[in-house]
């Protein structure tokens, strides 16, 4: 199958680029700032900004893909607050834009949308199911849950199969510090190759998150653009929670440490409005076969050991 991956140079695109081209798909990728250094010479990469209309029909209309995994977005949800605008033009024009450019071709692609867990909202007393109602307390998922009003009214009204993926907390090697887990990793590796004790400065220590390895989630947008059932949402995700102390205690585990980081909650680090708890059941996705390969403590470990090698290379990550 011919799949074309939007915001295929970013951290999650990478890893989808690498599962759709290790089931046998012929993967086009597209970046709009920076190409992605060597991945397999099979993947054929294009430059692309979503935003722009007439250069996403050329594509699609020369390309005539069989599916769309549509990657590119806004992803950090704490520029939203501060500068809101140009989030909601990457997650809702750019969703609008690909999804009406699917209506061009001589077949309309499966086009496998990625919305997010924050699009829910506060938590009740059981992980969110796909049923549950969208009610995003941030502008980040408010976003996110028009990008997917938006995506389903082009498929009402031109017959596009739209699939909605909502993703947790996603992690793993090659995730930038501005994320809990990576923070933590890049700050542990520090302490170990420094071998002294000091404060780690974090935000809110109070949340507990839904995390899934990026590798895994990966597979699973794979497995959507694949069998996605059109017209419908699934979440990606573990169904299980964890808070950050945990986090550090398993990162020092894993490193060896005697004792668990000094952890230190730091206003400037926070999120205005933080959900106390976020997490998903997976029970929708597993029943097209979906299971997580990585254990939270081997994803933590792979991460401690990215930013080990980062650092000594002096290199950053996506």
């Amino acid at each position: 199958m011919r799949v074309l991956v939007t915001g295929a140079s970013g951290f999650v695109g990478r890893h989808a680029v690498d599962a759709l081209d290790a089931r046998g798909h012929e993967v086009v990728g597209t970046w709009r700032e920076k190409p992605h250094p060597g991945l397999e010479s099979d993947v054929v990469w294009v430059q692309l900004d979503v935003l722009d209309r007439e250069r996403l029909a050329s594509l699609i209309l020369d390309l005539q893909p069989q599916a769309i995994l549509h990657l590119a977005a806004a992803a950090l949800p704490t520029g939203f607050d501060a500068e809101p605008w140009p989030g909601f033009e990457a997650n809702v024009r750019g969703t609008l834009n690909v999804t009406m450019a699917a209506t061009l071709g001589k077949r309309p692609p499966r086009v496998v949308v990625v919305s997010s867990g924050e699009a829910y909202g506060r938590i009740g007393k059981r992980p969110h199911r796909e049923t549950d109602p969208l009610r995003p307390v941030s502008l980040y998922g408010a976003s996110k849950a028009s990008a997917e009003a938006v995506a389903l009214g082009v498929r009402a009204r031109h017959g596009v199969p739209i699939v909605i993926a909502r993703p947790f907390n996603t992690t793993g090697p090659g995730q930038a510090d501005t994320y809990v887990c990576s923070r933590l990793a890049r700050e542990c590796a520090r302490l170990a190759r420094e071998g002294r004790s000091r404060t780690i400065e974090m935000g809110n220590l109070d949340v507990r998150r839904d995390f899934l390895d990026v590798r895994d989630a990966a597979r699973a947008f794979a497995l959507l653009v694949e069998r996605g059932k059109a017209g419908e949402a699934y979440n990606v995700c573990s169904g299980r929670t964890h808070g950050i102390r945990e986090i550090a205690t398993l990162l020092a585990r894993e490193l060896g440490f005697d004792t668990v980081p000094r952890l230190r909650s730091t206003p400037s680090l926070r999120r205005p409005l933080d959900l106390p708890t976020l997490a998903g059941s997976p029970a929708k996705i597993r029943r097209l076969g979906f299971r997580p390969r990585f254990a939270l403590r081997q994803t933590l470990r792979d991460l401690a050991d990215f930013w080990s090698v980062a650092e000594t290379a002096g290199e950053g990550a996506a």
